[in-house]
């Protein structure tokens, strides 16, 4: 049966705002009053680093702090801390991205690096093009910048990769930033290169900005699939790169990102950056404590970083060994592989319904899991799990999915 895909989006939606992801919504007020009346909820939603056991060292924290204080003195540069940006610079170096500090600018948060982008370089009614599913923190920062929101799917069928046939269907009308993530958030795939250099052609093609968000870029599980995203190419649209210390070091608490300006002819470079610039300037959002650590850390962390790469990668395969259970029944749940980040999709039986098995899920095993409606996830059958999960969490919590979608 054919569906309009605007009509689709805009019940998903109209869906998300009733449930109110941001909000206290019926299911989570349910497992909120399930914990009032004494009951153990296993959640399998967290995705706190810190609620989970994952912390940078902070003996490492005091000492920089330290030594920032030795030094302490407040003379901002308007793309942020020149120590700070050159390690940065050289991190993508490493990774073969040609990157200078001047390339870098510094922000307080990922979502402050989009809030940047968006209302600095794009107009109101600017189109931007999301990729389907995705973080629903996406569409509360188009709105807030007066953007109109258009979306690509990521096919299930092909590992949730780039639907190009919905991709070509939206290009047909002008369009000034299209946002990629790998691994993507929540679906965990990571681009492949042959999708990485026809995104890259497409959006030179259309004159179109193309914004890669790689937070993740560090949790690649899929030993294939590492080091995608970095390929260079002929191609010379602007090519601006997110990430930051959150996600590479356990540290959320700390508020450092950073936009990396990667590829662009000359002339687009020098006009971009100091449009960022200018629009980072007028704020200075992030904290010159936050820069010094990220410096140190970017500089001395890198043991740490592979610390929490092996404790994440442990915590996924535990989610493997529960989940990859050998399934016979036609039409039954299907766990999705899981290329980085941190999240995990199962598609549901056929039947089921996201968020109503979501609340059954709930009243019957205690456990609490996002429906996939939450992310742009369409036909309702679908469900989000975190693996960043402790493993007294995360053992017991997906043992009982199993058993709830009779995996086994």
């Amino acid at each position: 049966m054919g569906s309009n895909p605007a009509v689709l989006t805009i019940t998903c939606l109209r869906r998300f705002l009733r449930a109110g992801f941001f909000m206290v919504n019926a299911l989570l007020q349910k497992a909120s009053d399930m914990r009032a009346a004494g009951l153990d909820i296993l959640d399998l939603t967290d995705t706190s680093f810190h609620r989970n056991g994952l912390y940078f060292p902070n003996d490492r924290l005091k000492a920089y702090f330290v030594e920032y204080l030795a030094r302490r003195s407040y003379d901002p540069d308007p793309r942020g801390l020149p120590a700070a940006r050159d390690a940065i610079a050289s991190s993508y170096t490493r990774r073969g991205i040609a990157c200078r500090a001047s390339d870098v600018l510094l922000t307080a948060s990922t979502s402050d690096a989009y809030n940047i982008i968006f209302q600095s370089l794009c107009n109101a009614g600017d189109r931007v093009l999301l990729p389907r599913p995705c973080y629903p923190l996406f569409e509360h920062l188009c709105r807030y910048s007066r953007l109109r929101m258009d979306y690509y799917d990521l096919d299930p069928a092909r590992g949730f990769s780039p639907d190009f046939e919905s991709l070509n269907g939206i290009l047909r009308r002008p369009a000034a930033l299209l946002v990629t993530i790998s691994p993507n958030n929540p679906t965990g795939s990571c681009l492949s290169r042959q999708d990485w250099l026809r995104l890259r052609e497409l959006c030179t093609e259309s004159a179109i900005t193309m914004v890669h968000d790689e937070v993740f870029s560090d949790l690649v599980w899929d030993d294939d699939a590492r080091g995608r995203g970095g390929e260079m190419s002929a191609h010379t649209g602007p090519l601006l790169r997110l990430s930051g210390v959150s996600k590479l070091f356990a540290s959320p608490d700390l508020k450092l990102s950073w936009i990396a300006l990667t590829e662009a002819l000359p002339e687009i470079r020098t006009r971009m950056l100091d449009t960022l610039e200018t629009a980072r300037d007028m704020y200075l959002n992030s904290s010159g404590p936050s820069e010094y650590f990220a410096y140190r850390m970017l500089t001395d962390g890198a043991p740490y970083r592979s610390e929490l790469y092996e404790q994440l990668r442990a915590r996924k395969e535990l989610a493997d060994e529960i989940l990859e259970t050998p399934r016979t029944s036609p039409g039954g749940a299907v766990p999705y592989l899981q290329q980085g980040g941190v999240h995990r999709v199962i598609r549901l039986p056929d039947g089921y319904d996201d968020e109503t098995s979501a609340h059954e899920l709930l009243e019957q095993e205690r456990v609490l899991v996002h429906p996939g409606y939450m992310y742009g996830f369409r036909g309702g059958e679908y469900w989000v799990v975190s693996i960043i999960s402790a493993p007294r969490t995360l053992r017991p919590g997906l043992s009982r999915v199993v058993r709830f979608l009779k995996l086994v």
